[in-house]
């Protein structure tokens, strides 16, 4: 019998590249995902359950796995109000995450990022550590938490941040040495291929990867 998996964010960059490392590897039996929109996939081993996330209790039942992978993350342009904002970034992780302890999940792996601190005055990187603190504090054997700086890949939607942070950092990556190579840029595929690779390992404790460490994992 292979691992079985659960995958938040599943329809987004990184969680996307993962789907399919998970679909294709020998290692996983079963992928379960939860999707506001069905996605447009279909494989033996993939189950789909759509949800728009408004009753997480009754999602309980559904937690059947040993992994748990969170790669949820929005962006303002898709969530302008600040409380959905919330729920997608910290309201559904948080409580699937705390759901998987009390199910008996062996391993969480989340999609954090980098600068991620709790007492940030930076919005999105106090969101991010909010979320750290509350993980780290599960009962959870076996946590591993990847800070990423910016992710590349080819999204579905146009983003001209994105893109013209992407070829800013392309010139600056190599500029970046000894403690500041864990803000270099870094694919989504890789992060997703470190994931999938750390999940293998499965070593009890908490540890958090940043950027030049995931690509080693990977």
């Amino acid at each position: 019998m292979g691992l079985n998996a659960i995958i938040l964010g599943s329809s987004g960059l990184v969680g996307g590249h993962l789907l399919d490392l998970l679909l294709q590897s020998k290692k996983y039996s079963h992928v379960k995902v939860f999707v506001r929109r069905p996605l447009d996939k279909k494989h033996q081993k993939l189950e789909q359950i759509v949800t728009d996330f408004s009753d997480m209790k009754k999602l309980e039942k559904l937690m059947t796995a040993d992994v748990l992978f969170s790669c949820l993350g929005s962006t303002k342009k898709k969530t302008p109000d600040k409380k959905d904002y919330i729920f997608v970034d910290k309201t559904i992780p948080e409580t699937f995450i705390e759901m998987a302890a009390v199910k008996g999940l062996q391993q969480l792996h989340l999609v954090s990022a980098i600068g991620a601190d709790s007492n940030s005055t930076i919005f999105y990187n106090q969101l991010k550590g909010e979320l750290e603190d509350i993980v780290k504090q599960k009962q959870i054997p076996s946590i591993h938490i990847y800070q990423p700086s910016l992710i590349m890949g080819n999204r579905n939607e146009f983003r001209l941040g994105e893109r013209i942070a992407s070829a800013l950092f392309k010139l600056l990556n190599p500029l970046m040495a000894g403690s500041l190579k864990k803000y270099r840029s870094i694919a989504a595929s890789t992060i997703a291929q470190a994931m999938y690779q750390v999940s293998l390992n499965n070593r009890n404790g908490i540890y958090t990867y940043t950027t030049e460490k995931i690509k080693e994992l990977a």
